[in-house]
């Protein structure tokens, strides 16, 4: 930069170099004060180039730099009204610049903030986000919904952010109020847990049913195998049936 300056006033354009001078003046603040704001230095750079120019017309700098010619750079020699306007544009083209990479800055870092976070599946009003839940869910009723949603909204935040840990939780508290069927699910006509898995909750090894209402009577359990259309369902044991509809569920929810 100070090189881009002495070029301009060599080539005659004083505009230019005043401009880079006023611009060098707020770098060489932020230096100094590196926890200064942009437009604290700015204001300070532009005070400084500001009581330069008026100095000029006290003919003190033109002696000083008659003493000491290098002084010329730092101090000037004539006044000139036009050179606070340079100075104006120099120091806002910093500050300006230096708003923007700010703007810039904070803009990434929130985006990655919300990439790296969990979006939460509820709406301001309670209702669940259509595009946040799963498909099964989005072909079931409101409460099915809004059951897992909440579910996984206070656990996202009790477990510090752990999606995996959040959807057992959701899927655990879905399965004492609904039971799966095809693919989609429908309210139990007795809440309860559907299997060991939902009854111990999140950490539990029990093996899980898929959303089978598991403690369900055998008499259930062939109904839904009826309304699946599940072959060889009156000869099955409940744990035949269990597996029998899991399977079909899970082919239809593909």
């Amino acid at each position: 930069m100070l090189v881009a300056g002495l070029a301009a006033w060599r080539a005659g354009l004083d505009a230019a170099g005043d401009a880079l001078y006023a611009a060098m003046a707020v770098i060489l603040v932020l230096v100094c004060a590196p926890r200064a704001r942009a437009w604290v230095a700015g204001a300070a750079a532009l005070g400084w180039c500001v009581v330069v120019e008026l100095a000029q017309l006290t003919g003190g700098p033109a002696a000083a730099v008659e003493a000491v010619p290098a002084l010329h750079l730092l101090l000037g020699t004539t006044f000139a009204a036009g050179d606070l306007v340079a100075y104006v544009v120099g120091v806002g083209a910093v500050v300006g610049l230096d708003a923007l990479s700010v703007r810039a800055a904070g803009r990434r870092v929130t985006i990655e903030a919300t990439e790296g976070a969990a979006m939460p599946k509820t709406k301001r009003s309670g209702a669940a986000k259509q595009d946040e839940i799963p498909a099964t869910l989005q072909r079931s009723d409101a409460k099915a919904q809004r059951t897992f949603a909440h579910a996984y909204d206070a656990a996202i935040e009790q477990y510090d952010g752990d999606e995996d840990a959040a959807h057992r939780v959701a899927f655990a508290a879905l399965k004492h109020t609904h039971e799966k069927v095809g693919d989609s699910w429908r309210p139990k006509d007795e809440p309860g847990p559907s299997d060991r898995r939902a009854e111990e909750g999140y950490g539990s090894t029990a093996p899980t049913a898929g959303g089978v209402d598991a403690s369900a009577t055998k008499e259930h359990l062939v109904g839904v195998a009826r309304e699946l259309d599940i072959t060889g369902r009156s000869r099955m044991t409940k744990t035949q049936l269990v597996d029998a509809i899991d399977a079909e569920n899970r082919r239809r929810s593909r």
